[in-house]
């Protein structure tokens, strides 16, 4: 089974209880893979990591083969800030964090359709320019300037090392793995 998460963020713990250890946090938009129900609980896998945990079950929309191959096959946009949503016609917007993904499957380039949730983008968001990659880089980091640390956390609210690293460059549309010891294997010595 499939899912995409429709909250901001997801904590996603270790095991499934509130009082476990959160690994890490799913934002909006990321699309994952449903291992194993327990309860009102899901053991998942994040498609953009790999990250495995378990998040409670309604935070996250189940998706059939067919709506999660048309989702990755839509064109998909990244938040570089934090973004406001419309659900549906809820005057109270869902507020996402930079990370966040947006996927524009409908005919509409605001419009995101999950199910029977409709998410609409409130305001005008910078489409990324591509070429300066360190600039943008480090641009991107200065956004979290001020975030407090959080052992598992992914977003301006609270975020640990390794997780920072990934969040500010997959603004700039480059994968890299969830943990430090995994991002050290892919990345490649520099000279200082």
């Amino acid at each position: 089974m499939f899912g995409i998460a429709i909250a901001s963020i997801i904590p996603m713990r270790e095991t499934f209880a509130h009082q476990s250890e959160m690994v890490s946090q799913i934002l909006f938009g990321e699309t994952l893979r449903i291992m194993e129900q327990s309860g009102n609980w899901l053991h998942v896998m994040l498609d953009f990591d790999g990250t495995k945990g378990w998040i409670v079950a309604e935070l996250c929309y189940r998706l059939t083969f067919e709506e999660y191959e048309k989702i990755l096959n839509s064109p998909r946009t990244i938040f570089d800030s934090i973004t406001e949503l419309i659900v549906n016609n809820d005057i109270h917007p869902l507020r996402v964090m930079m990370g966040g993904e947006f996927y524009h499957n409908t005919e509409f380039s605001n419009k995101m359709q999950i199910g029977n949730r409709q998410f609409f983008i409130k305001q005008r968001i910078n489409i990324p320019m591509r070429g300066n990659t360190r600039h943008s880089v480090v641009n991107k980091a200065l956004q979290y300037k001020y975030t407090p640390y959080l052992w598992g956390g992914r977003s301006i609210n609270g975020i640990d090392c390794s997780a920072f690293t990934q969040m500010v460059f997959k603004q700039n549309a480059i994968t890299l793995p969830r943990e430090v010891e995994e991002q050290f294997a892919v990345g490649r010595i520099v000279n200082q």
